[in-house]
């Protein structure tokens, strides 16, 4: 009896270390997808978290096709409500890299602005979307690319104008808006 229970024990010990320290989970992976494409990375990952906390995690070779497809990502023109924009502008995130979102800032004439800024990898700057919400629904009024160091965190219109500022008030730059 007093070996069973040792082969027993013994059993029970090799399970826990092989599910304490077998890898169970998928083959390192060296690409990622983006919208269809597979974009080679600069070494296989174990894990996203791997992935995620390397800065040189893309193939210095695919630097410049990843920023123009983030640049390119196509975004709807028109959401039903703030979760449909918010996913939208999500989705055009490239794995791993961040966003930028500021309050929606109500306006004068009822409406609010709801700026977004996208990461466009390994570039130092961001894509810009600008939505103006009306009536519960979102429409994309101004797109375009600026340097992350400018801090750009608010939007007011001013006039038929655009003012994109930072979080303390200073004026970054002035746009004509797509659509209003």
């Amino acid at each position: 009896m007093k070996r069973i229970l040792l082969i027993l024990g013994g059993i029970i010990v090799l399970a826990l270390l092989w599910f304490c320290f077998w890898d169970t989970g998928s083959p390192p992976s060296n690409t990622i997808d983006y919208h269809g494409q597979t974009i080679q990375l600069s070494k296989p990952y174990t894990s996203y978290e791997d992935y995620e906390e390397d800065p040189n995690n893309i193939a210095p070779s695919e630097t410049a096709r990843v920023q123009e497809l983030v640049k390119s990502a196509p975004v709807a023109k028109q959401f039903a409500d703030r979760k449909q924009m918010i996913d939208g502008i999500n989705d055009i995130r490239f794995p791993g890299y961040g966003l930028t979102a500021s309050s929606e800032t109500p306006q004068v004439d009822g409406t609010v602005l709801a700026l977004s800024g996208v990461v466009i990898p390994r570039s130092g700057n961001s894509r810009f979307l600008l939505f103006q919400g009306k009536s519960g629904s979102y429409t994309l009024i101004d797109e375009f690319v600026y340097s992350d160091s400018a801090m750009i965190m608010k939007a007011s219109w001013s006039g038929d104008h655009i003012v994109y500022s930072t979080m303390q008030g200073a004026k970054v730059a002035e746009r004509t808006p797509m659509a209003k």
